[in-house]
């Protein structure tokens, strides 16, 4: 009975941090259906794309996914936030999740005995991702119309929440695929037949 006590007490307390947080939030929003919809589709494309992986190559197996969703959660995050504070958690989440893949997944996949090119190549493709979320929160912005208050100039933004479903979708389903785990280039010898 007290450790459900305790549990009511620490939810309460998170829903009051949550909410205290997100009033001030909800200030750069014009509503709070747009904030609820702009907060969902930040997981919503890594969800389809796990859900594609699955019917489209389940022989890819979750693998990857694992990988991937993180990926496309953070390179939403990226396009969609160009605070202040943006470009050192997207410069934190490259370095920490970089370091866990070698940690994770490289080393491992050496130890099983998975080629050393694959291994490699699968780095780049972290590696590489990882850049790009740091890239895209720096330069993601895009020009999107020609603005009389500018001098006719075109105007830099970042992009709507409606284009986060298909991007996030896309980075995971793509990664997802290429960071599958490979399989080990040892091959299984047969057991001897008794005839």
């Amino acid at each position: 009975m007290r450790v459900s006590r305790v549990l009511v007490v620490v939810a309460g307390l998170a829903l009051a941090a949550l909410a205290w947080k997100l009033h001030s939030v909800s200030r750069r929003s014009a509503s709070m259906l747009d904030l609820g919809l702009e907060m969902a589709t930040y997981t919503q494309g890594a969800l389809l794309a796990g859900f594609a992986i699955a019917w489209l190559r389940p022989r890819a197996g979750g693998s990857g996914f694992v990988w991937s969703a993180p990926l496309s959660v953070a390179v939403v995050f990226a396009l969609a936030r160009h605070e202040p504070r943006a470009p050192w958690v997207c410069a934190g989440f490259a370095l920490v999740f970089s370091a866990a893949w070698l940690a994770l997944r490289a080393v491992p996949d050496l130890v099983r005995g998975v080629q050393g090119s694959r291994v490699a190549q699968q780095l780049f493709v972290v590696l590489l991702a990882s850049v790009a979320v740091v890239w895209l929160n720096r330069f993601g912005l895009f020009s999107i119309e020609q603005s009389p208050a500018a001098g006719g100039g075109w105007v830099q933004a970042r992009l709507e929440y409606p284009w986060y479903v298909p991007i996030g979708s896309t980075v995971a389903f793509v990664l997802g695929l290429a960071l599958a785990r490979p399989e080990p280039a040892t091959v299984r010898s047969r057991a001897p037949s008794t005839a």
